[in-house]
């Protein structure tokens, strides 16, 4: 599954291309989108347009869409371009495997915990997907892995204590 606005920038058109091939070869495998946005119609088409609307769930916006990603057997990203990666992070902090691409700080958040592919490599991205359908002991690995980085780097006490030394940091070296 993926989470994220269903807008352009986050690349959906390119992962349900990246995904059709695997729909036709794994009939145990679909795909859930969570979120909404403008593309929402366009993206609908695209899959009827490849053949899997009846394999891709549109799950709409949720308020607490992170309690929705501990059903997800892995997260995929393909946005074109990104800051943070806040999705990224929530899947880590569901624990879930995350296959993202190279872009803005998505590398440095998820480490070498997660499969990196680069931005708008449709190829590249089913080959990842098809690593993790394939692989239930990678998935699982992943998740801990990612879950852990997680609780190690961006758990809000872990977070919360990195904000208060960078500003005890700041006042010690003011004039």
């Amino acid at each position: 599954g993926s989470l994220g606005r269903l807008v352009p920038v986050k690349g959906h058109d390119a992962l349900l291309r990246a995904f059709a091939p695997l729909a036709r070869e794994f009939p145990q495998v679909d795909l859930a989108l969570i979120g909404a946005g403008r593309e929402e119609e366009t993206l609908r088409g695209l899959c009827a347009d490849l053949g899997i609307a009846n394999r891709v769930a549109f799950c709409g916006w949720h308020h607490d869409a992170r309690r929705l990603l501990g059903a997800l057997d892995a997260c995929v990203f393909a946005s074109h371009d990104e800051g943070f990666g806040l999705a990224v992070a929530e899947a880590m902090a569901a624990g879930r495997p995350v296959i993202a691409p190279a872009v803005g700080a998505i590398p440095e958040v998820v480490g070498d915990c997660a499969l990196l592919v680069p931005p708008e490599d449709e190829a590249a991205l089913e080959a990842a997907m098809r690593r993790l359908v394939d692989d239930a002991t990678l998935r699982e690995t992943m998740g801990a892995a990612l879950r852990a980085r997680w609780q190690d780097r961006f758990a809000p006490e872990r977070f919360t204590a990195h904000l208060r030394d960078l500003a005890l940091a700041a006042t010690e070296t003011s004039p």
